[in-house]
């Protein structure tokens, strides 16, 4: 008998579920200008903005205010990963900015 045998299996796919319901952004892809539509959640959120190399490019505090919240991300074209962090929930949106 091995005792230093490993064993393995082979994944063949990976679901991630999550509560996507937490906030809608629009319209993406944009200029940069968004908006954050929140499901019935008004008060301090968290946001950091990280482009497709991982860098962070922004973190900051804001106030949604009715649900929505504007936000002019001011970068040039390419593929970033907006993070929204409110009091008990976290979501991570790609966005597209042309």
């Amino acid at each position: 008998l091995n005792t230093n045998a490993i064993s393995y299996s082979e994944i063949k796919a990976v679901q991630i579920t999550g509560d996507n319901n937490l906030i809608s952004i629009y319209p993406n892809p944009s200029a940069g200008n968004i908006i954050i539509k929140t499901n019935s959640y008004c008060g301090i959120v968290n946001l950091t903005l990280t482009n497709s190399l991982g860098q962070m490019l922004f973190k900051q505090n804001k106030l949604v205010t009715n649900n929505s919240l504007p936000l002019n991300l001011k970068q040039p074209k390419g593929i970033y990963w907006l993070r929204i962090e409110t009091t008990n929930k976290v979501s991570v949106q790609k966005i597209f900015v042309f």
